[in-house]
C-alpha cells in the first residue's frame, strides 16, 4: 500500500497499491547515498476531506510524492533506531539488568523510520539503552541510574 500526494493537490492524498517494484535497483545512488528501485502504483480515489470537497482528477504529467509501505510488523516489541547496535553476529542491544548493561542478539522484523520492530531476543518490559549504545561494553555499569 501507499499514500500519494499530487503536486497540484497539495491537500489530497490518494491511496494506491503496488504493482511492480523493479527486480533491480537503477543505475548511480540516491542523494543519501541508498539505491532506488523503480515502483508502479495504480492510483485509487482521493481520500476524502473532512469538508467534503470536491475530489480532484490526477492528470497525466503531473508530479507527486509518494509514501510507501515496505513493511509491516504487527504485534511486535519496537525499539528506536538508535538502540540496535551492529555486531560480527549481527544486531544487538543492551539492555538493563541489575545495574549492568548486557548484550542481547536480536532479530529485526522491520525497519521504520524511527524505530525498529523485533522478531525476537526482546521480552516486553525490558529496558533497552537507546543513546550512546555504541560506546558500551557488555557487563559494564550503567550509568543511567
Amino acid at each position: 500500500m501507499a499514500q500519494v500526494e499530487l503536486d497540484a493537490f497539495a491537500q489530497a492524498t490518494f491511496a494506491a497499491a503496488v504493482r511492480r517494484v523493479a527486480v533491480a535497483p537503477t543505475a548511480g545512488q540516491s542523494a543519501a547515498g541508498g539505491v532506488t528501485y523503480q515502483v508502479d502504483l495504480a492510483l485509487g480515489d482521493a481520500e476524502p476531506d473532512a469538508a467534503g470537497a470536491v475530489r480532484p482528477v490526477p492528470r497525466v504529467g503531473m508530479t507527486a510524492t509518494a509514501a510507501i509501505e515496505v513493511r509491516r510488523a504487527a504485534g511486535k516489541l519496537s525499539v528506536p533506531g538508535s538502540a540496535l547496535v551492529g555486531r560480527s553476529g549481527g544486531q544487538a542491544v543492551f539492555v538493563v539488568e541489575d545495574g549492568k548493561v548486557h548484550l542481547r542478539p536480536v532479530q529485526v522484523a522491520a525497519d521504520g523510520e524511527d524505530r525498529v520492530a523485533l522478531a525476537s531476543g526482546l521480552r516486553e518490559g525490558e529496558r533497552v539503552v537507546s543513546r550512546g549504545a555504541e560506546r558500551l561494553r557488555d557487563g559494564q555499569d550503567w550509568p543511567g541510574d
